[in-house]
């Protein structure tokens, strides 16, 4: 048994240890992880090292259990425990010869190969930063990025009850806080539109989607002037004795307190549009990611499948472009580390 009094300092102590020294063939990773900081640790190890600073020696690992039983009290101390991709594994397998620190078996080292193995990969980056929920200091965010969209309920599907992403998206050049503005709806003066002016969805296709699902469930007829693109004078002269305003301003409200209760999101800072935009940027690719992964999929009850958008329902995102664009590459997955790193740093 696990003694009780080995604490989440000791763990980080043990971690600290286990950066500085090899690991020998006995005491690799298996089945499990630990990340932490962007490196794996092998959790029953941890555990014996972290006794020597609880109890002033180093606990045998035939004193305990591994599995279930250390997995369940590191997760109780708060830290994130993973399983291992097919790909990951057969990487360490092949590496068994050699004595290596931890630092080698981080998930960027390794070549990954199927859909499965490359969208765990993100999920378990991108993890390294600060959850965003509303409410939220828009003058925190960045002036470039591309942002991922989480969704309560909506579970990952690579074990553990880790969130999947649900719509990942950038901007043009130096509009990143103004988008997040728009989807969440920051500026409350946006609400003040009449049959002759922009809709709040008429400047955020995320809003739109969302309020596809509304409708559809609710009114599905006026999806077709929900569909509308008001941006342009030309449609809002063509077609405003269509609209319904109380009608769309219900819609518009429901979205935003749906956004604001039910949706958080991460960014990555990437300064470059051309690095960014488009299905030869790294949205696209990020995008055709997570579509590809045959494990990440949708709940039972999760608001998208009564889209009336047949690639949101199949998909599991919010968006329907690039979907089949190709996964990200390792040469990305570097491009990716990198500003994922350079966040954490400008986060603090």
């Amino acid at each position: 048994m696990i003694p009780r009094n080995i604490n989440r300092e000791h763990i980080l102590r043990a971690l600290k240890v286990l950066d500085e020294i090899s690991i020998s063939n006995k005491r690799r990773l298996k089945k499990y992880y630990i990340y932490h900081d962007g490196k794996c640790y092998p959790p029953k190890y941890v555990i014996s090292l972290a006794n020597k600073y609880a109890n002033g020696f180093e606990l045998s690992h035939k004193r305990f259990s591994g599995g279930k039983e250390t997995n369940d009290y590191l997760e109780s101390l708060g830290f994130r425990i993973e399983k291992f991709p097919r790909e990951l594994k057969r990487e360490i397998v092949r590496k068994s010869k050699r004595k290596i620190g931890p630092e080698q078996y981080k998930p960027t080292n390794v070549r990954l190969e199927d859909s499965e193995d490359i969208c765990e990969w993100l999920h378990l980056e991108l993890g390294q930063l600060p959850l965003m929920k509303y409410p939220f200091v828009s003058d925190d965010l960045p002036s470039n990025g591309i942002y991922f969209f989480y969704e309560k309920g909506e579970l990952w599907g690579h074990g553990g009850y880790g969130q999947r992403i649900v719509r990942i998206g950038t901007h043009k050049q130096g509009n990143f806080r103004n988008r997040i503005k728009e989807h969440f709806l920051l500026d409350k003066r946006l609400m003040d539109f009449d049959s002759m002016s922009m809709a709040p969805k008429d400047r955020s296709i995320f809003r739109k989607n969302i309020g596809r699902a509304l409708i559809f469930g609710e009114n599905p007829d006026y999806l077709r002037v929900w569909n509308i693109d008001f941006l342009t004078k030309k449609n809002r002269v063509k077609y405003a004795h269509l609209r319904n305003i109380d009608f769309e301003k219900k819609i518009e409200e429901m979205i935003t307190t749906v956004l604001r209760n039910s949706f958080s999101f991460r960014f990555i800072i990437i300064e470059s549009e051309k690095q960014r935009i488009g299905s030869k940027g790294l949205e696209g690719k990020l995008i055709g990611t997570v579509a590809h992964c045959s494990l990440c999929k949708p709940s039972k009850n999760w608001l998208g499948a009564s889209s009336p958008e047949r690639k949101i329902r199949e998909n599991g995102l919010w968006q329907v472009q690039h979907l089949k664009s190709q996964s990200i590459g390792e040469e990305d997955r570097e491009i990716i580390s990198t500003a994922i790193q350079k966040t954490i740093d400008r986060m603090g």
